[in-house]
């Protein structure tokens, strides 16, 4: 009776360890950690060396100004431990760039342009905690962009949106949340009649009277307020 006693406690303590190990495996590594523990935080130190290294690895010219940073036609995927700095003063640029936009989503203002074309990412979702770019937000020419999804949280661009040229682009809905624009928004004449459409949100600054004055008024180049917004 004792052995048996002592066996299924041996077997319950076994069981309990198996259970606690399993519930601390993380299904994702993120790109650019070294550690196998994706839920972690990164330090500044650890953001700043793997980046440092994707930089390495696309020969950009070193030191790096993360303030002021630009890589194109990059031949490996960005990587996914958050970007350096949370609030860069200058302008950050992404231009045929490949893999997922998850390294961008602790940036949270852009001092002056921000540009991104990824191969890789048919929306925004990287990009859900921007809420400011000080200058021009180029989202345009993308084979593959659908959506506007992860942009909502973005209300202020102090120039102008540009998302024209991006033949597969149907959902704007994540332009919801932007309160000010400074010049324009550009966006496809032919959007409207895609299918799979899914408009601006009516209630929404793009979609008021005060909006309006933001749109192009050549529909052969760029659509016009009306044809973009809930009605």
């Amino acid at each position: 009776m004792r052995g048996g006693v002592i066996l299924a406690g041996a077997l319950c303590c076994l069981l309990s360890q198996q259970a606690l190990s399993e519930s601390y495996q993380f299904k994702q590594v993120v790109r650019g950690l070294s550690s196998t523990d994706s839920s972690a935080i990164p330090s500044q130190a650890e953001r700043e060396k793997a980046w440092l290294d994707y930089a390495k690895s696309q020969n950009q010219s070193l030191p790096i100004d993360w303030n002021d940073v630009t890589f194109r036609y990059t031949t490996d995927p960005l990587p996914e431990i958050p970007y350096p700095l949370e609030n860069p003063s200058g302008s950050v640029v992404f231009m045929d760039a490949r893999g997922s936009l998850l390294g961008l989503r602790g940036i949270k203002t852009v001092g002056n342009l921000l540009q991104v074309r990824v191969y890789d990412a048919d929306d925004f979702s990287g990009l859900s905690s921007l809420t400011r770019i000080g200058g021009n937000a180029y989202f345009h020419a993308s084979s593959v962009l659908k959506s506007t999804n992860g942009l909502q949280n973005l209300e202020y661009v102090g120039t102008s949106v540009h998302l024209y040229s991006n033949d597969k682009l149907v959902d704007l809905s994540g332009l919801s949340g932007l309160k000010h624009v400074g010049y324009r928004v550009y966006l496809p004449p032919d959007i409207h009649q895609r299918e799979g459409f899914v408009p601006i949100p009516k209630d929404t600054f793009l979609c008021s009277s005060e909006g309006r004055a933001v749109f192009p008024s050549d529909s052969s180049h760029y659509a016009l307020q009306s044809e973009v917004c809930e009605s």
